[in-house]
């Protein structure tokens, strides 16, 4: 589709920075187009983020595509819901994938746990949906212990403790 013929460009193009000109570019984009979800669908675009982050192994850190949404002007809802989507997709089959997503949402989860800590008031458009987190990591945890990823397990345990404190 045409968001993959935009950012795979970006991301070809020699004078780019790889993934960094492709987060500039959503971001850019997204602050225009975003709620619309025609015009900025989230979880095509969380899934085209997530493949060329697969692509680019070197330049990949993670919270990448989190990051990325969020410095589009997407609340950390939407992209935890579309992340969670794309990981509802993947579970049953690819494991690698499966974990790289739960890295993901874990890294976002985290830093709004993070961002919320510094706000007395919690804004309404940007909070999470806590039990449907919680609920999510729990589903994580079962995964990551049915593969044996104890690591995996222990630092979803973590945050997902951490959300039950602040919760």
């Amino acid at each position: 589709g045409i968001w993959l013929t935009i950012l795979r460009t970006v991301l070809d193009d020699s004078q780019s920075t790889g993934l960094m000109a492709v987060a500039s570019k959503v971001s850019r984009l997204g602050s225009r187009l975003y709620p619309s979800a025609a015009a900025f669908p989230l979880p095509l675009i969380a899934g085209i983020l997530v493949g060329l982050s697969q692509e680019r192994p070197d330049e990949y850190r993670t919270g990448y595509v989190g990051d990325t949404m969020v410095h589009a002007s997407v609340p950390h809802w939407a992209v935890f819901e579309a992340l969670n989507t794309l990981y509802v997709k993947t579970a049953g089959g690819d494991v690698a994938m499966a974990e790289f997503l739960v890295r993901e949402i874990i890294a976002l989860t985290s830093k709004w746990m993070e961002s919320k800590c510094g706000d007395s008031a919690d804004s309404a458009e940007d909070s999470m949906p806590v039990m449907a987190v919680d609920e999510a990591l729990s589903q994580y945890i079962v995964n990551a212990t049915l593969n044996n990823n104890v690591a995996l397990k222990n630092e979803i345990q973590r945050v997902q403790e951490h959300i039950r404190r602040i919760f």
